[in-house]
């Protein structure tokens, strides 16, 4: 949501492999401490496998709905606060994120009138060029 990036975007572009890897490190942090077992080899690979896939929030954000910060983040914050597990990334991104919901419904954003409609990078809506072929990498 935050870099208007697609699943494919965020799990095999080199400028957030370190970001991605941090995100995904605190997670099973928090998992393993929950006894919860996670496949982190096959996590990104199955993300990237995903393709040009525009995650719920971004969609959300781009309709200028509410961000679900609180089931996708800061349920896992609250987690691992109770047992003293430090996410400065994670807590970092969900900051990032709520500043830029609160941010988009402050200045009064106007979705489109279609219910359809998500924007990709270049900012058309409903494009026929798929986000690859129009983004950077």
């Amino acid at each position: 949501m935050i870099g208007a990036t697609t699943l494919e975007e965020i799990y095999t572009s080199p400028n957030l492999h370190e970001l991605v890897c941090d995100l995904l490190h605190e997670g099973l942090r928090v998992a393993a401490a929950y006894s919860a077992q996670l496949d982190l080899p096959g996590f990104p690979a199955r993300g990237a496998a995903m393709g040009a896939v525009r995650t719920s929030m971004r969609q959300d954000h781009a309709r200028g709905r509410p961000l679900e910060l609180a089931a996708i983040g800061e349920a896992v914050l609250e987690l691992a606060t109770r047992l003293n597990i430090a996410l400065p990334r994670s807590r970092q991104i969900i900051a990032l994120a709520r500043f830029c919901g609160h941010r988009q419904r402050a200045i009064g954003f106007e979705p489109p009138s279609t219910s359809e409609s998500t924007p990709w990078p270049d900012g058309t809506w409903n494009s026929p060029r798929t986000p690859s072929s129009t983004a950077p990498r």
